[in-house]
């Protein structure tokens, strides 16, 4: 089995310095995209942090799975927000919703998603996501764990990218 090791919790520190340095050039000094980038920034740290503050191993890793991908979730909505593209409708603003977006640009301002790595990221975050997020009960295992939070973060740093 394959745990979320200290390895990985210093792994994932480095990325999130790095995701912390792309938003800071990303947002270029708009104060507002800025105040988003720091509450993505936040929420990519807790994930970290939820073992300090959570005491049951389950429930950590229910909290690293909410933590990562709502940081993902204003991620994305900063980067729609920043090119121009963020749907116009409330009902369209979440995951599933973004990353559709991101294959499809309506703004012409970044480079489209390739529709697997759209496909990917549905089937291997927002899947997940909704599974242990939307239902009593449930909980993610480690495996898990160690596969969906670097997902989580190489695929925000690929859109970043686009």
């Amino acid at each position: 089995m394959i745990l979320y090791t200290q390895r990985n919790k210093e792994m994932g520190k480095k990325i999130t310095d790095t995701l912390a340095i792309q938003l800071f050039a990303f947002c270029d000094g708009d104060m507002a995209l800025e105040a988003m980038s720091n509450d993505v920034i936040e929420e990519f740290e807790r994930v970290e942090g939820t073992e300090r503050m959570v005491k049951d191993p389950a429930s950590q890793r229910l909290y690293k799975v909410l933590h990562a991908t709502r940081g993902l979730d204003t991620g994305l909505e900063l980067f729609l927000t920043k090119k121009g593209d963020l749907p116009t409708e409330m009902k369209n603003h979440h995951l599933r919703a973004y990353i559709a977006r991101l294959s499809n640009p309506q703004s012409g301002t970044y480079s489209k998603l390739k529709s697997h790595l759209a496909q990917a990221a549905q089937e291997n975050i927002v899947i997940h996501r909704n599974r242990y997020v939307h239902k009593a009960g449930k909980f993610p295992d480690n495996n898990l764990i160690s596969q969906l939070i670097p997902d989580i973060f190489a695929f925000y740093q690929l859109v970043l990218g686009l």
